[in-house]
């Protein structure tokens, strides 16, 4: 049986941290290396609205432009464990808004295939997560499950996703 690591590269785009105060663009993973991007946002509580887009960018860490995504989400809200059961959701450029003191505790899973990056550009190959400042504490976390490698090789061997 293959592990997680040897079929994706995981990369921690944002690490645990309490966004108020400031907008905090995710490290962007270069599609152009890997065919599907799975975005795993953890929202621990939610004391103000953040917004949520998605943008694809010339580079790692470019802010870029923004575009609309699609997610699944969490409807438990429980304090330690948040399943993610809902339906395919699709947003536009307006990104997705959870709903402040309601929405706490909350998991999204975003999905993003190469060719919706690679249709809108063939040279700004790159897509992150963007979470708006909410004016009250939010903590946040974003994890990228890169998967199907271009060029397969072992974990040690598979591209860096957010190096050119």
């Amino acid at each position: 049986m293959l592990r997680l690591c040897q079929i994706a590269k995981v990369v921690q785009c944002v690490a645990p941290i309490d966004i108020n105060g400031g907008a905090v663009q995710a490290a962007n993973v270069n599609m152009a290396k890997y065919d599907h991007v799975s975005f795993v946002i953890g929202i621990g509580n939610l004391a103000g609205d953040t917004i949520i887009t998605m943008n694809w960018a010339a580079t790692s860490l470019a802010a870029g432009t923004v575009m609309g995504f699609s997610y699944y989400e969490s409807t438990t809200h429980a304090a330690l464990v948040s399943v993610v059961d809902t339906v395919l959701t699709t947003v536009g450029v307006g990104g997705y808004t959870p709903a402040n003191a309601t929405e706490d505790n909350i998991c999204i899973v975003v999905e993003v295939d190469a060719s919706e990056i690679l249709a809108l550009s063939a040279t700004s190959t790159y897509v992150g997560m963007r979470f708006s400042n909410p004016a009250a504490a939010c903590l946040v976390s974003c994890v990228a499950i890169c998967r199907v490698a271009r060029y397969e090789a072992n974990p040690a061997l598979m591209p860096n996703p957010i190096a050119a």
